[in-house]
């Protein structure tokens, strides 16, 4: 029987040894995890730690890091803080993780994975700001993050912020809702999964109230190695507006989605923001509204090297006017190469609808025969690009859109009264006999809006859409098939074709 016991001891000894050099190893691992990821984000973020402290324990662990921000990022805060009256110290951002180790079993997403350590993150402002915290969400800094890090380095997050109601120095009541979440990533941030709620914000005082129902954040990126991030994200707010002295603004079911995909040397990229109402005051509604672009074949080694000169520029500390210079020939650079590549441009769609009709927009725009030199100023691009423009829309909406523009409906109507008085002339003398009265337009008539549209060539009938297109290439512009002068516009010349 002592034996047995004996036996128990050292069984039990040698488990907890074991498990104590597990426990031990485990904070070795998140410690080594920890510093790739902070100088990741620091990189991404333009970031200066200022410190950092890992106390490795054998159980849990504490690390604190303190950041602020950095180069173009710093000089923008001074110049704040100097409108303001902020504090002229640049805010340092102390995160606070307490960690726990492993290892622990646990199973997820259907797989068995070891828990290396879990952790809780809170967050306080330090130094000179460091009152502005609790003084919005009480003494305690607030507690941003629990997180699970597993045996792969993969690291599950729950994100979480509380709110807050505050008077602020105007009077404005302010009530801030919480925010709450999921963040799932990789060690070294190559792969980030997220999914963020809000439940909203309400700003009011005696003249007028803004609000915001209903946010949500999410996405799916992938960092390639040429540090570009494909993937896609979506945001959506149930309900958002303003209301005031002059009346309300609101949008409901917003939703703007985005996506970025690689295809070689090559990005694609498109962008759809989608509003299900939009109401201004009692006379403009509309809904659903849709804007949807895409921007195709675009050289991934330039955009590269655009990413990783911003990335620098930002870390200096220059003057708006020095910075600005940099910025925009850092960018004429990049599009001066991007066009020779043959981007693709194009509205997919921006559409709407409402009470009186529908209406439909899709353009497609591109770059041809661009000159070894090419052009400074936008008039001079003109004649390099090839446009194409297709519009729909309904007989409502051209007389609404006409009602705003009385002078050009009245120039429309009298200008397709003249083209018909003159066509029964013609007919006239041909057939010997008196002209044939052209009646008088009614006003009112939205058909002969139509008609008059129809024949300046602006549109034409399809069944029971007004359809129309318009083309620009090398500098000539037509609507319909018909040549339309432009003053700004310079054609190229026809040797300009031969040269290239």
């Amino acid at each position: 029987m002592k034996k047995y016991v004996l036996g128990l001891v050292v069984v039990a000894a040698a488990a907890a040894a074991a498990y104590t050099g597990a426990a031990w190893y485990c904070g070795g691992e998140i410690g080594a995890a920890l510093a790739q990821q902070q100088a990741i984000a620091a990189r991404e973020l333009s970031l200066k730690v200022v410190s950092e402290k890992y106390s490795r324990g054998v159980f849990s662990s504490e690390e604190i890091t303190t950041v602020e921000l950095l180069g173009q990022s710093a000089r923008a805060y001074a110049e704040v803080a100097a409108r303001a009256g902020l504090p002229p110290e640049l805010p340092q951002l102390e995160l606070h993780l307490h960690l726990r180790h492993g290892p622990l079993p646990r199973w997820v997403d259907g797989k068995l994975k070891f828990l290396l350590a879990g952790a809780s993150t809170r967050v306080r402002l330090v130094g000179a700001h460091a009152d502005i915290l609790p003084e919005w969400f009480g003494e305690n800094a607030p507690a941003l993050m629990e997180s699970e890090f597993f045996d792969e380095r993969v690291s599950h997050n729950r994100l979480a912020l509380p709110g807050f109601t505050r008077t602020l120095q105007d009077g404005t009541q302010l009530a801030f809702r919480p925010v709450s979440g999921q963040l799932d990533a990789d060690a070294l941030f190559s792969n980030v999964n997220f999914d963020l709620a809000f439940d909203g914000l309400s700003a009011s005082n005696k003249n007028q109230r803004a609000t915001l129902d209903k946010a949500r954040f999410a996405g799916n990126f992938e960092h390639a190695p040429n540090e570009l991030w494909t993937g896609n994200f979506l945001l959506t707010i149930a309900q958002m507006g303003v209301l005031g002295p002059a009346g309300e603004l609101r949008m409901d079911g917003l939703s703007y989605r985005g996506r970025a995909r690689m295809e070689g040397d090559w990005l694609e990229q498109d962008i759809e923001l989608t509003v299900g109402k939009l109401a201004a005051g009692p006379k403009i509604a509309a809904g659903p509204v849709t804007f949807a672009t895409r921007f195709g074949h675009l050289h991934v080694p330039t955009l590269v090297a655009l990413t990783r000169a911003q990335k620098a520029l930002n870390e200096r500390a220059l003057d708006p006017a020095q910075h600005q210079a940099e910025l925009l020939r850092l960018f004429g650079d990049a599009m001066g190469k991007l066009v020779r590549q043959d981007p693709r441009l194009s509205i997919e769609e921006l559409g709407f609808t409402l009470p009186e009709g529908k209406f439909g927009f899709h353009a497609v725009l591109k770059f041809a025969d661009l000159p070894e030199a090419l052009p400074e100023h936008l008039p001079e691009w003109l004649p390099y690009f090839d446009l194409t423009a297709d519009w729909s829309l309904s007989q409502g909406v051209l007389h609404s859109l006409l009602a705003k523009v009385p002078a050009l409906r009245m120039h429309m109507l009298e200008t397709a009264r003249a083209a018909a008085e003159e066509r029964a002339a013609a007919e006239a003398r041909a057939s010997n006999s008196a002209p044939v009265r052209v009646p008088d337009v009614d006003e009112a008539d939205e058909r002969a809006e139509v008609d008059a549209a129809v024949a300046m060539g602006w549109i034409w009938r399809d069944g029971e859409s007004l359809r129309g297109q318009a083309k620009m290439r090398r500098g000539e512009f037509e609507v319909n098939n018909r040549p339309i002068p432009v003053p700004f516009l310079k054609p190229l010349p026809p040797a300009t074709a031969s040269a290239q």
